[in-house]
């Protein structure tokens, strides 16, 4: 095996068309961190009683209190009933009756109204 005398490496960090290439990822760097990491931020909520006034950072740790109080309450079977019947109604009802209505308006004849669905 030869080595190569003199060949240099291209640096990402010194070429022209690399830098313009790590400009192009600046938004999607930026979206990722805004989209996928900035939420994290509220898995903290849960652990503190939150006081607007001091916002989340300077709202007390309470640790499990707030899940023990959620459990022991009398109105978990009401509070679990209602979140799952409007999750069910969220994933299939409202699609359902968006798709009704936008096949009733395609279904519209007059010139008076079409007037108004072109808006």
């Amino acid at each position: 095996m030869s080595k190569s005398v003199g060949v240099k490496k291209k640096s990402i960090w010194r070429d022209k068309a690399s830098w313009e290439l790590l400009i192009l990822c600046v938004p999607t760097l930026l979206a990722f961190t805004l989209f996928h990491y900035v939420p994290m931020i509220g898995i903290i909520l849960p652990f503190r009683r939150f006081m607007p006034a001091k916002g989340l950072f300077g709202s007390p740790w309470v640790g499990f209190e707030n899940f023990r109080f959620l459990f022991t309450s009398v109105e978990l079977a009401r509070i679990m009933r209602n979140t799952v019947l409007y999750s069910l109604w969220f994933m299939f009802i409202t699609p359902a009756v968006n798709v009704t209505i936008a096949l009733l308006l395609f279904e519209v004849t007059s010139k008076r109204a079409l007037k108004y669905r072109r808006c």
